[in-house]
């Protein structure tokens, strides 16, 4: 397939290929289609010719690029994507067979210096397990703090693997505009933060962590740097039960996340024969003052089942949710409402979700250490308390 003239020119705007294509025949029919907006692609093959940069023109209508499979080089993406698309503002990208696509500080460079307008960005890369896969690892380069000429215009950030906190700073100082970030993995630094590396984002408005295993150090120094505009604060915690430290929670959320609204925290630990009882298990009660009162904002213990060998103690904090029997006919008397939820927390201590339900008879896997457990918390707790265990299935988890 030749370059088109421009005799040869198309009206297309929407652009699927849903067949094997390299990159030097895709490059050949985008010729053909300067008004094109979006392009989707099932795989792209490395090139069968040598790429001439002349013959890549930039399609300036061309905002959406989805490509489900590319075995091309890095180098050839690269030199695609900084000439055909400058007003590119998603890229979707599945990767095989070259790990130099790990290299972030090259992605950076690409997007910070000539995909301008990029605010979606869905990269992934994929590779089989062997014995060299750790050395592979250790070979990627370190992710390096932007300077101020390499900010991006990403707004929504998913990073669906396992990522270290310091890392993940650094990939945040280069997204100055964004709003929303979910970690599904986040692992201790591997080197010592540094403070004045934590550039505030103040468009930055929710953050959701499924897993969460740094120390509540280096998370109360980002939370407390990174976002003070915080609305939404979604953290499932283990490993450090300092997390339980009802106190040192109120005073991060009162003295710099002025605008959270949402906060939904767990922090879970193997309910096994030995589990030793801390201060902070001792000081539970403290997530029942006023303070978490007022923001209705519940707290609750309860055991996991679903893992096979083990129970899993949970202690959460969960929103308020208005159901017919607790919701005051009156909703503009919030003072009312207030100490309707406070009585009915004195009266029981932990509110269970309806959809919850109590452990029936030898429900649960037998742990005379984990009941123990949950009576010597119960009776720690100075208002009255039913630490209840719940058989927690699929359909009933939240």
């Amino acid at each position: 397939m030749s370059i088109a003239i421009k005799q040869q020119y198309s009206g297309i705007k929407y652009l699927v290929i849903d067949y094997c294509c390299s990159l030097d025949k895709l490059i050949a029919m985008l010729s053909c289609t300067p008004q094109l907006c979006r392009l989707t692609c099932q795989q792209v093959n490395e090139s069968d010719d040598n790429i001439v940069k002349n013959a890549l023109n930039s399609i300036l209508s061309l905002t959406r690029i989805s490509i489900a499979g590319c075995y091309a080089e890095f180098d050839e993406a690269e030199l695609f994507l900084t000439n055909v698309s400058p007003q590119l503002e998603v890229l979707r990208i599945n990767t095989f067979r070259d790990v130099t696509y790990l290299d972030a500080n090259r992605w950076k460079q690409i997007i910070s210096q000539h995909l301008l307008h990029l605010s979606t960005f869905e990269f992934k890369y994929e590779e089989p397990i062997d014995e060299d896969f750790e050395a592979t690892l250790e070979s990627c380069i370190p992710i390096s703090i932007a300077n101020n000429e390499q900010y991006s215009g990403i707004k929504y950030l998913v990073i669906d693997h396992c990522c270290s906190l310091d890392d993940l700073i650094a990939i945040l100082s280069y997204t100055s505009q964004l709003c929303r970030l979910t970690c599904y993995q986040l692992e201790e630094s591997k080197k010592k933060i540094v403070k004045d590396a934590l550039n505030s984002i103040l468009s930055l408005t929710c953050i959701s962590i499924a897993e969460c295993s740094t120390k509540f150090d280096e998370i109360e120094m980002f939370l407390t740097n990174v976002s003070s505009q915080l609305e939404v604060l979604r953290i499932n915690t283990l490993k450090d039960v300092n997390y339980l430290d009802a106190n040192r929670w109120e005073r991060i959320i009162s003295q710099h996340l002025h605008h959270l609204n949402i906060f939904e925290f767990k922090y879970e630990e193997l309910a096994r024969e030995g589990l030793e009882v801390t201060v902070y298990h001792e000081r539970l009660n403290e997530f029942n003052s006023l303070f978490w009162i007022k923001r209705k904002w519940f707290f609750r213990i309860y055991i996991d089942t679903r893992f096979h060998d083990d129970n899993m103690m949970i202690y959460s904090i969960y929103p308020y949710r208005e159901t017919h029997s607790n919701f005051h006919k009156d909703k503009k008397n919030d003072e009312s409402l207030s100490n309707d939820i406070s009585q009915n927390l004195i009266q029981h201590g932990i509110i269970l979700n309806d959809n919850v339900e109590p452990i029936q008879g030898n429900s649960y896997k037998d742990n005379e250490g984990a009941e123990s457990f949950i009576n010597e918390i119960g009776q720690n707790m100075s208002v009255p308390c039913q630490v209840t265990t719940v058989l927690c299935t699929e359909s009933n988890v939240k």
